[in-house]
């Protein structure tokens, strides 16, 4: 179930459950929103090192989430745990979710910055087909060391966010 949904549209991953479950697809999406929500209303946890680098990147440059959640669920969860992230993308508002590299490219567009000077971290194979499409360097943070990023095109892979060390 987590390969069938891990970086996925909501949409894609009610499709991919609804014939086993016997369920219609539109129910099963309406459902998993609202456990989302729900999650992220309760302050879902960060990765290992999400806060420090956004709070120390926020001001420097300009940050973006360029995610397959529709960017009412993202704004939620940004506000439920504290992030200012002031550009949200969503490649199911675009009907063109990840792996399709649109996501990424309005983000850039969004941000003012070419996709060539941008750095997207991604933790799903989904993600990092389509950062890299869009022509970001892409940095893979797994969230369990069975995924495969590298094979997905990462550039490079990292353990956790809190091995990113800023310049002062």
């Amino acid at each position: 179930d987590r390969e069938a949904s891990h970086g996925r549209a909501l949409v894609d991953t009610a499709i991919a459950y609804a014939d086993r479950l016997g369920v219609s697809a539109a129910a099963i999406e309406v459902e998993i929103g609202e456990i989302m929500l729900s999650h992220y209303l309760a302050g879902a946890p960060l990765h290992a090192g999400a806060r420090a680098l956004v709070d120390g990147l926020a001001g420097r440059i300009p940050l973006a989430v360029a995610s397959n959640t529709t960017a009412g669920l993202v704004r939620h969860a940004l506000d439920a745990v504290g992030l200012a992230i002031p550009v949200v993308v969503s490649g199911m508002d675009m009907g063109r979710p990840k792996p399709q590299p649109d996501v990424y490219a309005e983000a850039c567009r969004a941000l003012g910055v070419a996709p060539g000077d941008a750095i997207a971290f991604e933790d799903s194979p989904m993600g990092v087909q389509a950062a890299a499409a869009a022509g970001l360097f892409v940095v893979g943070v797994p969230e369990r060391p069975d995924i495969d990023l590298v094979g997905a095109g990462a550039d490079v892979v990292l353990g956790s966010l809190a091995e990113i060390v800023l310049a002062v």
